[in-house]
């Protein structure tokens, strides 16, 4: 197996370093510039991208050939590397730049094969409206998606709370039975008392009457007897 010498590994390092450094500047620059001159530098990175994506891609194929006790060491190493360019492409898409802003994706945007550098600079303002537009429909549509799950659980803790609402008016609606039930029975009883009443009464009147009669008899017999006597 051919081993990976520590000159080759430097000299891809040293490369991508140097290519690291370009980049930066190249970066930086972007705000600056406007029109074609912009789009010429975003190509300008672009190829940039391509080459330390390449680059780090050969040293992901030779790490598995240096010694083991270097590997560690030099997985850091990539890992740092990724972790730049990942920066950098961050720092042109915060930018509103196209990384592969080519003729090709320029004629695809725009609908044209080249064009003067005026009409690609107003081709390019365009596209940068419409991104804008769509950026705001698309935070439109990510608060009517808010809006919409509230409106979700409100509706959720609605139907909890009318459901809570119906077991009250259940549990109010037996109770109602059971008292309605309670008061028929206590109107079966005062019926049945009242009518016991009346009877007594009757039966009372009754006896006062025979009571009366027989005392008026007793004193009728007793007077003819005192009548007769004399």
């Amino acid at each position: 197996m051919n081993v990976a010498s520590k000159s080759d590994w430097d000299l891809y390092c040293s490369e991508i370093e140097v290519i690291f450094k370009r980049l930066k500047i190249l970066v930086e620059d972007v705000p600056s510039n406007t029109g074609q001159e912009r789009l010429s530098l975003i190509s300008r990175i672009t190829t940039q991208f391509n080459e330390l994506d390449q680059l780090i891609g050969t040293l992901h194929s030779i790490l598995s050939e240096v010694p083991a006790n270097k590997r560690k060491r030099g997985s850091e190493q990539i890992q740092s590397f990724e972790n730049d360019l990942s920066s950098l492409r961050q720092k042109v898409a915060e930018s509103g730049k196209q990384f592969n802003d080519t003729p090709e994706m320029r004629a695809a945007l725009f609908g044209t094969q080249g064009g003067t550098s005026a009409t690609n600079g107003r081709q390019f303002l365009n596209a940068s409206n419409q991104t804008a537009l769509l950026e705001e429909g698309t935070s439109m549509l990510d608060d009517s998606v808010r809006l919409t799950s509230e409106s979700i659980d409100v509706a959720s803790s609605t139907l909890l709370e009318m459901r809570r609402q119906g077991d009250v008016i259940t549990h109010a609606r037996g109770v109602n039975r059971e008292i309605g039930e309670n008061l028929g029975t206590a109107s079966r009883l005062l019926r049945g008392m009242l009518t016991r009443a009346k009877r007594n009464k009757v039966i009372t009147i009754c006896l006062i009457v025979v009571i009366i009669l027989t005392i008026v008899t007793i004193l009728v017999v007793i007077i003819k007897k005192i009548s007769k006597g004399k």
